[in-house]
């Protein structure tokens, strides 16, 4: 039953998932968001900061939320199309940087709950 369990959270998780298909390609991602991840990500992400430190009021907060939430999707569709094409290498690239995308999704949330 717990091998079960396991199989069935990780069909449901994106992420485990992914982490999973790239564990059955060779690639190890094991505490995938720990690693380093795209420059351009990084450049990215400076900039969300920067901006959520400059915003105001709740709707340029929301704005920024909205901006990173598509580029959380956009991430989703590049690692599919990585997996999908067997290019391992860019998927876990990929996969490296969607818990700094969950982790700026709760700050968003919660800065915008206060």
């Amino acid at each position: 039953a717990m091998d079960v369990n396991e199989a069935w959270r990780r069909l449901r998780d994106p992420q485990a998932r992914a982490a999973h298909l790239l564990a059955l390609n060779g690639v190890a991602v094991d505490g995938f968001g720990r690693t380093a991840v795209p420059p351009r990500f990084v450049a990215a992400q400076m900039a969300w900061r920067e901006a959520l430190d400059a915003a105001r009021s709740p709707a340029e907060v929301e704005a920024i939320r909205r901006r990173a939430a598509a580029e959380r999707e956009a991430s989703l569709e590049r690692l599919a199309a990585h997996l999908d094409a067997g290019r391992w290498s860019e998927a876990a690239e990929e996969l490296t940087a969607l818990p700094f995308h969950d982790r700026f999704a709760a700050e968003l949330d919660a800065r915008l709950a206060a």
